[in-house]
């Protein structure tokens, strides 16, 4: 699904390089709609992401991917805005874009805590503000990043603070550096990524070769 059909009361949007999608992307989604009790998560691959390596695959393929990875599950869309090459890449930009695709929608915007804290944020209190919710998905279990967030915490006005939502889910370790890191000495995949994922990255020879 490229698009949302129809505007919903309340839709997450989960951006990312997505360099590839995989399981752990998938679940921190599908979690938070859970708990959300959200009508649809919307994955927004950029074309631009800031503060990360460059990326390894195109935003075609990247968009075929996440395509292809949440094709049978009804509450997930796909939705190309932040690959569009005038994009900036930064949320302020493209939030208000989205508010006018999506008139009367409430947004909650889902960020894995590793993201949240390990760069800056461009104009973060400014885009907080144009949300409803911000939801934060835990990725790892080590002290130290219980320690990391709750400082980036106390750190923001009061009124950021409180749009700011912890959620309450088993924490996934899976990473695309990792991934990109086992198909560049041939090492598998399975069960990392939707079998349409891996198909889709042999078919193109993505990220090295892939013995399957």
């Amino acid at each position: 699904m490229d698009a949302l059909e129809q505007s919903a009361p309340e839709l997450i949007l989960f951006g990312g390089s997505f360099d590839p999608i995989h399981y752990g992307h998938l679940f921190i989604a599908e979690a938070a709609c859970v708990l959300r009790k959200a009508d649809r998560v919307v994955f927004l691959p950029t074309r631009t992401p800031h503060h990360r390596q460059e990326l390894r695959a195109s935003a075609e393929h990247r968009a075929a991917m996440v395509r292809t990875a949440i094709a049978s599950n009804p509450h997930f869309a796909l939705d190309v805005s932040d690959l569009d090459p005038t994009a900036s890449g930064y949320s302020i930009d493209l939030l208000p874009r989205l508010r006018r695709m999506y008139p009367g929608t409430r947004f909650s915007f889902l960020v894995g805590e590793d993201s949240l804290t390990a760069s800056p944020w461009h104009a973060f209190n400014e885009v907080v503000a144009l949300l409803d919710h911000f939801l934060v998905a835990p990725r790892r279990e080590a002290a130290s990043d219980l320690s990391r967030i709750q400082a980036f915490l106390a750190a923001q006005e009061p009124q950021t603070r409180a749009k700011i939502e912890l959620l309450e889910q088993p924490r996934m370790t899976i990473s695309a550096s990792a991934i990109r890191a086992s198909l560049a000495q041939a090492g598998s995949i399975r069960y990392l990524v939707p079998e349409g994922v891996q198909r889709y990255i042999v078919e193109h020879k993505l990220y090295g070769q892939l013995d399957v």
